[in-house]
């Protein structure tokens, strides 16, 4: 294995380990100032950085990719982004799913819009939302 083999490889640990731990909500993915960009601190000392790029492609839908950085203070340690997993299936073995057809983006993705909802607490304003929705059909039917 090269040094580039092995980074990817490690890179895809360490990925798969952020989706996992965000899946079981365990990360503080938190908004920032910039809509594309959700931060999560972690142990104190390290803080993930998940940030979103918009292709400004002519192309009808353009495209999307992702990128994940680990800080140390105010230090970049490490980055990795959708396309780096794109030719291997480093990421699918690291989630342990090696058969898996789910693609390097589709993993980033679910990433993102899982920080995204903990970060922006869509389960909670949702949750909210139909309780107003709720309390405003009661009141109708009762004026009725």
């Amino acid at each position: 294995m090269t040094d580039y083999e092995i980074q990817v490889a490690d890179g895809a640990a360490t990925v798969a380990k952020v989706l996992q731990l965000t899946r079981q909500d365990t990360l503080a993915w938190e908004a920032t100032a910039d809509q594309n960009i959700l931060m999560a601190p972690f142990k104190g000392e390290y803080v993930f950085r998940l940030a979103r790029f918009e292709d400004d492609d002519p192309q009808p839908y353009g495209s999307v990719s992702y990128g994940l950085v680990v800080l140390k203070g105010r230090r970049e340690l490490m980055s990795f982004g959708s396309d780096n997993f794109q030719k291997t299936r480093d990421l699918q073995n690291a989630m342990e799913e090696p058969q898996s057809k789910t693609t390097s983006h589709q993993y980033f993705a679910e990433l993102w819009k899982r920080a995204f909802y903990r970060a922006n607490r869509i389960p909670e304003e949702f949750e909210r939302v139909n309780k107003l929705l709720d309390s405003e059909l009661n009141q109708l039917a009762a004026s009725h």
